[in-house]
């Protein structure tokens, strides 16, 4: 969905909006996709390769959802995001390694 579509469909809001309430709710609502975003890198980068590719927004949508390492924390994501910018990387690489560390305990212990 664009931005065109979105203020159409605010646009039938019941009650009402006016302007400035589309507005701002457009606003709200791309803050919160980045924030998300964010907070989500794998999800990210899924959604970015999804867009390099020209996929449809419906298969965007499908990439984020299809995404099997949400927070970026597998070492093959972080080695890929070191790959693709050429730059450090190592604190992925090391939450990775602690995540992996944790559950090989949690393995061991149980």
């Amino acid at each position: 969905m664009d931005f065109q579509q979105l203020q159409a469909l605010l646009a039938t809001a019941f009650p009402p909006l006016d302007r400035r309430e589309r507005e701002a709710r457009v606003r709200w609502a791309t803050a919160v996709a980045a924030a998300a975003l964010q907070r989500h890198p794998g999800c990210l980068e899924a959604l970015a390769g999804a867009m390099d590719r020209g996929e449809t927004v419906a298969g965007c949508v499908a990439a984020v959802e299809a995404c099997e390492d949400p927070l970026g924390e597998s070492g093959a994501f972080a080695k890929a995001q070191v790959a693709s910018t050429g730059t450090g990387g190592g604190e992925l690489i090391a939450r990775a390694s602690k995540k992996r560390e944790a559950q090989e305990e949690g393995i061991a212990h149980t």
